[in-house]
């Protein structure tokens, strides 16, 4: 495990009671206005019946998407953060990105919801490949460029969790990809992209993520 990645780590460790707070008082801003509706309504567009949240963190998206009836599995890296999804109800585990739990189980709909934040991802790619059914979609919203600048190149960043309310004290950092790496990442995992959308602010019309739609690459018979 690198220093990077021992650093995310513990920042969501650390961080957990100032992030379930940001996400259950609405304190962040971008997901309040539009990126939290984006990924909701392109859930309730494919009408799962089971999906999968890589990334959970306090479990709100599983929350909201079993009250529409679908049948929701969470799975994140912080034991501090699973500890108090399971508080308010539902089926929520401790994984890392390259040990998934739960290998044997399928999913409609598998959602990365800012949660893909490590270099090396082909081995989580995989995992949700093989736990995916035949006909299911792979969600992954993202930072878009423009919201941290265009000229950003790919690389390591480090995020403070400024205008994110009180509480943060161990800065994240977390590797950042432009478009193509996502659709190269992707493509050599075997995931074909259907749709790209663009959530933008209301007010300035600046994109605020990628939100990618993705399905299991069918080969040509």
């Amino acid at each position: 495990m690198t220093s990077y990645q021992e650093q995310m780590i513990q920042s969501w460790r650390t961080n957990s009671m100032a992030w379930t707070n940001a996400v259950r008082h609405q304190q962040i801003e971008s997901r309040r206005l539009v990126t939290d509706s984006a990924i909701m309504a392109e859930i309730s567009r494919l009408q799962p019946n089971t999906l999968l949240d890589v990334g959970c963190g306090e479990g709100w998206l599983c929350r909201a998407v079993a009250a529409q009836g679908i049948v929701a599995v969470g799975i994140d890296g912080s034991p501090e953060l699973i500890n108090r999804a399971q508080a308010l109800g539902g089926e929520f585990y401790v994984g890392y990105y390259k040990t998934l739990p739960h290998s044997g189980r399928y999913f409609d709909v598998i959602v990365c919801n800012f949660s893909l934040l490590e270099e090396e991802l082909d081995a989580v790619m995989q995992q949700m490949k093989a736990m995916l059914t035949r006909q299911g979609s792979l969600l992954i919203q993202t930072v878009h460029s423009q919201a941290i600048g265009i000229d950003q190149t790919e690389g390591w960043l480090v995020e403070h969790f400024s205008g994110f309310g009180a509480g943060f004290s161990a800065p994240m950092p977390w590797y950042f990809r432009r478009q193509q790496a996502w659709i190269e990442l992707l493509a050599r995992n075997g995931f074909a992209i259907d749709r790209i959308l663009e959530p933008v602010h209301p007010a300035s019309e600046k994109p605020l993520s990628a939100l990618l739609i993705c399905q299991l690459d069918k080969p040509m018979v």
